[in-house]
């Protein structure tokens, strides 16, 4: 069975994490066309001129209160533009501290990719149609571990830890990504999520004072 989801990114502006100059982007969920108000999460995006990374993501209650913080290490700063036949690849970490209703949690994925620019195509989203770089996710890979501390007695629960695999790819068009899909075909491990098959459009919109569609 599918669902649908929606959510709404707004660049907040220019600002620091951790002493770094970065970009601020908000996301927060759309429900039944309506914006939702039970939380949001920030991305905070490093650019180092030929290339970018995110150097950070946070989540936040409904009253704006911090959930989690995840952090990048090393930072995987991609390439922002390329010619067709690239190929590159990345590694690293994300390590997310959280705590909410007295208890804390640990989670460390570790990734690993291999992309590769496949063609120059004309692609049509709700948003739009656009000229687009298509890049092929040839594989992915993300083994994760969950620890949890604050449990009645002091008990230390956690040790969960599952790995997925599997392919996908995305249209990236002057206005950013339009579209993307992303195949995960394989997962094994202690209480291993299912597999799935997840698909983003641009539905609507507003860049450099205009409007899409």
């Amino acid at each position: 069975t599918g669902s649908v989801s929606s959510s709404r990114q707004t660049v907040i502006g220019p600002g620091t994490f951790a002493g770094t100059p970065v970009t601020i982007v908000e996301t927060r969920g759309i429900v039944n066309g309506v914006l939702a108000t039970d939380g949001s999460s920030r991305t905070y995006y490093e650019d180092r001129g030929a290339t970018a990374g995110v150097i950070a993501t946070q989540s936040f209650d409904a009253g704006g209160n911090l959930i989690s913080t995840t952090t990048y290490s090393p930072v995987d700063y991609a390439p922002k533009f390329g010619t067709i036949g690239q190929t590159y690849a990345g590694a690293f970490k994300a390590i997310t501290n959280g705590s909410t209703g007295g208890f804390s949690t640990t989670s460390t994925v570790d990734y690993s990719y291999s992309v590769t620019l496949t063609a120059n195509e004309n692609v049509t989203v709700p948003a739009g149609s656009f000229a687009a770089c298509r890049a092929e996710l040839t594989r992915f890979t993300s083994s994760t571990t969950v620890a949890v501390t604050g449990l009645p007695g002091g008990i230390t629960g956690g040790g969960s830890s599952f790995t997925c695999s599997g392919t996908g790819f995305s249209h990236s068009a002057s206005i950013g990504n339009v579209r993307s899909f992303t195949d995960t075909s394989t997962c094994s491990g202690t209480s291993s999520p299912q597999t799935s098959k997840v698909t983003n459009e641009l539905l609507r919109a507003f860049v450099d004072g205009k409007t899409y569609p």
